[in-house]
């Protein structure tokens, strides 16, 4: 059996499924066979590690021999699949996931994964996803980049809630409306939804300022 070694690491769903070929089912059910009897013997020893220290500390050592033993039987992970990346970072999203070819895929703690996958500034949304025997499931949806917002003669871009996306690049989107000020950010959605009615003046539009944190002043080409 071959291993490559190479690094891979909000709503969150734990969902788990099976892959089945058609030259190893029989051994995929005895596989899932013993694994039934390893979560049993593991459920018996968290209950008793829940009521004494020392049993705890027992029950993790005993907890970590259970995966390896999951691993050995076939349960490790040897894929990562990635659905809905188009901006954010693959090696951002790697290193936030932690997750390494050739570790037990019971072990993988999906809560965390995804809690970590979360505070990219590119994620909206993100399952992380066990298909077993040896597939972790990324499935994202990214934050829409809304406008290019003008602060203190720096540039961002933003989204519709007015988040900042830091990773992009402001010169990346220059198809983007300008918004300048302090409250534009937090203000644009609601103002640009009215301007899309007039696409003429969308069209000619340069930038909007925000003034006061009251009113927009509109600049266009002429």
């Amino acid at each position: 059996m071959r291993k490559r070694k190479t690094p891979l690491r909000g709503s969150v769903t734990q969902n788990v499924s099976a892959r089945v070929g058609e030259q190893d089912g029989v051994g995929f059910l005895v596989r899932l066979g013993l694994l039934g009897v390893l979560v049993f013997v593991f459920l018996i020893v968290a209950v008793l590690g829940w009521r004494s220290g020392w049993v705890a500390k027992k029950a993790e050592e005993l907890q970590t021999g259970l995966f390896d033993l999951t691993r050995d039987l076939g349960f490790e992970v040897r894929d990562i699949s990635l659905k809905g990346r188009r901006e954010a970072s693959k090696v951002e999203i790697y290193s936030a996931l932690n997750v390494k070819r050739g570790l037990p895929i019971l072990g993988i703690d999906l809560k965390e994964a995804a809690t970590s996958l979360d505070k990219i500034p590119w994620i909206d949304h993100v399952r992380v996803e066990r298909r077993l025997p040896d597939t972790i499931s990324v499935i994202l949806s990214e934050r829409k980049p809304m406008a290019r917002w003008q602060k203190d003669n720096r540039f961002y871009v933003i989204d519709d809630e007015g988040k900042v996306l830091h990773t992009a690049k402001a010169e990346k989107f220059p198809s983007l409306p300008q918004v300048v000020g302090t409250g534009a950010d937090k203000e644009a959605k609601a103002f640009l939804s009215i301007l899309n009615e007039y696409p003429e003046i969308m069209e000619k539009l340069d930038s909007a300022v925000r003034v006061g944190e009251r009113r927009w002043d509109i600049y266009i080409h002429k």
